[in-house]
Formats: structure tokens, C-alpha cells, sequence
């Protein structure tokens, strides 16, 4: 089977997301693998004074890497939050610019397309049109909402939502979001069995350690209030947005690592840290956040807010903006201290791709 996954990040990155994931998983199970990235222009570039290396090494045009090929897509102009309304309707022709040849180059034609919440939704008509006969997934890796986009993508998703085979979503709390679009699967984040399961010696000095994995949603405020408040503690942050802070000095920042780096970290850790900001329709993290799944599955206990914390006795949670209470979640996760035992479930990431490729349920 060919399946053609249409995302926003980068494969290379080593930030990794669940399509990144999923793509290893159906490659593992022998299925052709396409990738197509979005999310840069030069329009956006040129507003924002960046520069982005890939329109300069290998924009558009297909190349090849570990037997995946891959299309870095940069065009002139593409969805981003901006002040100017009249770029609304300029972001309609957004799909016009995605040059014919690219899908041309594509033979065999994909059995499955799948597009995670983003620019990909603009899209979907182009592949249904030039590929009719493929499978065309919606995986909703987070609500609109919550990646704030401009608001004529909230239109477009609504448009698109009829050409969609499945729309998948991370967590019970999403489905009723496309009530009455057809098959709307619940498929929960998976986890890397095979890389938590190894031994790993530990990276850490001392018994008094914090993990916290990732930058989205972060809370910076949090983070160097409990590094503050326990100064005994050593707290360890994974991520980009954590590296320019000026947190105490019992904060080390390692920004982005290899994803494997970072597990005997998790797997050593006393406490997990989850310390979100709030968010518009965020309340699904609690089932989606791929750093609680690995915290959960490494036994360790959690400090969250509460409106992210799942039905889970070892997470501590708090309430945002509440410095009395995040500290008491901290002293709480201390005398809970790590579980060895394994009895959280997850499913392996082969597992959950399979889900993906299962007949329409309706």
C-alpha cells in the first residue's frame, strides 16, 4: 500500500509527533511511504525576517531518504496568523499554488492520504480530485482552536470534512466535534514499546529529579517557581522553548535532542512535569499528550493542571495561576514517588497505525 502522509513537520526534526511515528510503523509493516511538508512560504519569511534553509536546498522537488521520499513544499504565501484581514482571501488560493507535477511524480497513485489539522486541510480537495480512488484520513492531531490559525482554515475544514474516509482523533473528547461526518475514530496516541522497554543507565546525579519533555503550552512561570520553591530539586527541560528562560540554576535546559536521547531521562525521573498554560478547547490534552502517555508508562507520578489531568491517581494536579496549589501537587508527586510496575496500557505505535488502515466503520 502507498500512503502519502501530509504534515506540518519536518521528518528530519528531531521533534517528534505521532505522524512521525505512524509513518515508521506502516514503513516497519512493509507499506510505501510518501511525505509532503508544509508550513513555510516565502511570504511568510520575508514578514516574519526569517530564513528558512529548505527553500534553499530542497523546496519543492521530490528527493529520497531511508527508502521514504520526500517534498518539502515552500510557496509564495501560506496560512499563518497575521494582522492584515484582506490576507484572508488572498489564503484561498492558497492550494493553486501546489505545483501539478509534484503529485504527477507520484506513481503508483496513493491508496491513503493522510492530513493532520493544519494547511494540509486546504488540500484535501486537490488529492480527492487527482486521486479519487485514495482513502483520505483527517488525523486531528489538536483542534483548530487550540494552533490558533487564521480563521478561514476553520471554514475549510468544515468544506473538506465530506471527502474525508475517516476522521480521526486523539482522544473521546474530540468526537463531538464531527458529530454527523461519518466514520470518526477514536485511535489514542501510541508509544515506542520497543525504545521504553531497554535498559538505560541513569543520566542523573541525584534522586531529586524533574522531567519536563516538550514546549507546547509551556509554563514558564510554573517551572521556575517550583525550581525556586525546591531548591534541593534538580529539574531537566527538553524543548526549544525552554532555552532562553532565566530560570535558578537548578534548571538545566537541553533544547532539542534526539528523541531516544531523551527516554532514559523519563525512565529515571522521579516526577513528570506537564505544567500547561490554558488553552481555548484544550481539555483533550489529557488523553493526547504524548509526554503524560511516557510519563504514565514509566510509572512516574505527575504534576498537571487540572483541566488537562486524566482519571489517573498518580497525577498531582493543580490549579493554573495557583502558586499555593502547584507547590502542594509538587510535595504530593515527592511522597508518591515512582511505580516499577507497568499498569498503564498503551498501545505500540505498529498497533495504532493498524488502526489507521482498518476498513470504514460505517
Amino acid at each position: 500500500m502507498h500512503i502519502l502522509v501530509v504534515s506540518g513537520h519536518s521528518p528530519f526534526s528531531k521533534r517528534k509527533v505521532d505522524l512521525h511515528f505512524l509513518a515508521d510503523a506502516w514503513k516497519t509493516q512493509g507499506h510505501t511511504i510518501s511525505f509532503i511538508r508544509l508550513g513555510s512560504s516565502v511570504l511568510h519569511s520575508l514578514i516574519s525576517r526569517s530564513s528558512d534553509p529548505r527553500s534553499v536546498v530542497s523546496a519543492n522537488r521530490w528527493y529520497s531518504s531511508k527508502d521514504v521520499r520526500f517534498f518539502d513544499w515552500v510557496p509564495f504565501f501560506h496560512f499563518f496568523k497575521q494582522p492584515f484581514r484582506f490576507l484572508d482571501r488572498l489564503f484561498r488560493l492558497y492550494p493553486l499554488q501546489f505545483p501539478r507535477h509534484a503529485l504527477q511524480a507520484l506513481p503508483p497513485a496513493p491508496d491513503v492520504i493522510v492530513v493532520e489539522s493544519g494547511s494540509g486541510l486546504a488540500l484535501i480537495p486537490l488529492f480527492k480530485k487527482t486521486f479519487p480512488e485514495a482513502r483520505i484520513i483527517y488525523s486531528v492531531s489538536d483542534r483548530l482552536a487550540r494552533l490558533n490559525v487564521p480563521p478561514i482554515l476553520h471554514r475549510i475544514e468544515k468544506d473538506v470534512l465530506p471527502l474525508c474516509y475517516i476522521i480521526r482523533v486523539p482522544s473521546p473528547l474530540m468526537v463531538q466535534d464531527f458529530a454527523g461526518h461519518g466514520d470518526v475514530r477514536v485511535i489514542l496516541h501510541g508509544l515506542a514499546i520497543d525504545l521504553f522497554s531497554k535498559e538505560y543507565p541513569s543520566p542523573y546525579r541525584t534522586e531529586k529529579t524533574a522531567v519536563y519533555v516538550g514546549d507546547s503550552l509551556m509554563d514558564h512561570d510554573a517551572l521556575a517557581q517550583l525550581a525556586t520553591n525546591f531548591p534541593d530539586w534538580q529539574f531537566h527541560v527538553f524543548g526549544q522553548g525552554g532555552a532562553n528562560h532565566p530560570y535558578p540554576q537548578n534548571v538545566t535546559c537541553y533544547g532539542e535532542v534526539g528523541f531516544e536521547e531523551i527516554i532514559p531521562y523519563i525512565k529515571h525521573a522521579a516526577i513528570g512535569l506537564a505544567l500547561y498554560t490554558a488553552t481555548q478547547g484544550g481539555d483533550y490534552i489529557r488523553d493526547s499528550s504524548m509526554k503524560m502517555i511516557q510519563y504514565r508508562y514509566c510509572g512516574l507520578p505527575q504534576v498537571v493542571p487540572d483541566l488537562y489531568s486524566p482519571d489517573d491517581p498518580r497525577c498531582c494536579a493543580y490549579k493554573i495561576g495557583d502558586a499555593a496549589s502547584l507547590d502542594t501537587a509538587f510535595r504530593q508527586a515527592q511522597a508518591m514517588g515512582r511505580s516499577q510496575s507497568h499498569d498503564f496500557y498503551v498501545a505500540d505505535w505498529v498497533d495504532t497505525a493498524a488502526e489507521f488502515l482498518k476498513e470504514q466503520q460505517v
